[in-house]
């Protein structure tokens, strides 16, 4: 069983598998991509670079922000578990006919459990 998870125009879907978490833990060997987060000395100080580019602050940035900590409704529901794992460009049409209408704008969620 998942989770439908919405909030505004957004729907999100939510799967866990025990499978999945099973391959957790010390059999895991880590992931070969090199990391995008280092430092590099400029002008004889050390500068934090992102994929090349210098990361101006790790405080808070000023910037338009989205408060995603309330308001959310959950609505239970049996998925296909094989259109989560089908690639979109193929899968699309048929996740949006399984949502039927939760994903648009105008859908009435009142119905829905808020958390």
């Amino acid at each position: 069983m998942s989770l439908v998870l919405r909030r505004g125009l957004a729907v999100a879907v939510a799967t866990l598998s025990l499978a999945a978490m099973s391959s957790c833990g010390a059999n895991v060997t880590p992931a070969g991509l090199p990391p995008t987060l280092g430092f590099q000395l400029v002008d004889g100080g050390r500068v934090a670079m992102q994929s090349g580019q210098p990361v101006p602050d790790f405080g808070y940035q000023q910037r338009p922000r989205l408060d995603l900590n309330e308001g959310w409704r959950f609505q239970r529901a049996n998925l296909d578990a094989d259109l989560t794992f089908t690639p979109r460009a193929q899968s699309l049409k048929d996740i949006e006919r399984e949502a039927g209408g939760q994903q648009l704008p105008g859908f009435d969620d009142s119905q829905c459990a808020e958390r």
